[in-house]
């Protein structure tokens, strides 16, 4: 970790992340995958597979699968919006999003 002085002679606190990192899930046995860092993003995408939608009490929810290095685990979580995105050949795709 590094420090920084700012605009008003505090000293701010930085953390150093490479490009790639590893982070872990804990609420699924610390689940560890690969992520890229993207430092000007306010949310992250995550590859999935297996996604299906359905409702618990007329909420919307999502199950999904991870994969990293031959082992993976099932997600279900509830959907808090939806997002448009669009793919690097310009496909537009509606996309749940999930906290």
């Amino acid at each position: 970790m590094a420090k920084k002085q700012t605009k008003n002679n505090k000293e701010e606190l930085i953390i150093e992340v490479g490009w790639r990192e590893w982070i872990s899930f804990p609420k699924y046995n610390d689940f560890s995958l690969k992520a890229k860092i993207d430092t000007g993003a306010r949310s992250s995408a995550l590859h999935a597979t297996h996604i299906k939608e359905f409702k618990i009490k007329s909420k919307n929810w999502v199950s999904f699968r991870i994969y990293q290095s031959g082992k993976f685990i099932n997600v279900e979580r509830p959907v808090k919006g939806y997002r448009v995105i669009k793919s690097s050949i310009g496909k537009k795709q509606v996309r749940p999003v999930i906290r």
